[in-house]
């Protein structure tokens, strides 16, 4: 019972007679994989829409931006922070808990706040100013002496 292996094994007769067999969750992975491809493919759209929506201006339009669906908005944000951040790869739970944030201050907009997000994550730097949204490289942080 000290290794996640025999846990598994022990608790299969009971997931199975719940309807979590092997078959049905190779049924609901080829699912979520379907649904995660069609996913990429909105996004895919939706960076090219934005990208040639305003091509002589930084960033993204926020109003735009703000309202795509939820899942396509952190997917965006990763892809945005992963691109130029010097970091790594941006972790999801971070990406999510950004999107909310700029849920946010956009809710702030509507109710006529002139709302500022200034956040960094992975190297990147966001940027929620005015009617655009800016995904550009941070400064990199200072070496300790």
């Amino acid at each position: 019972p000290a290794y996640t292996r025999p846990r598994l094994r022990a608790l299969m007769p009971a997931l199975a007679s719940e309807g979590c067999d092997a078959r049905n969750l190779s049924r609901l992975a080829a699912r979520m994989a379907r649904a995660d491809a069609a996913l990429e493919r909105f996004a895919d759209g939706a960076e090219g829409y934005l990208a040639l929506h305003a091509p002589n201006q930084p960033g993204l339009d926020a109003a735009y931006f703000a309202g795509l669906p939820e899942e396509i908005r952190i997917r965006l944000l990763q892809r945005a922070i992963n691109r130029v951040g010097h970091e790594g790869p941006a972790e999801l739970g971070k990406v999510e808990t950004l999107a909310t944030a700029l849920d946010s201050a956009f809710e702030a907009r509507k109710a006529g706040q002139g709302v500022l997000l200034k956040q960094t994550l992975a190297g990147a730097l966001i940027v929620l100013s005015g009617d655009r949204l800016e995904v550009r490289p941070a400064p990199r942080r200072r070496k300790p002496a």
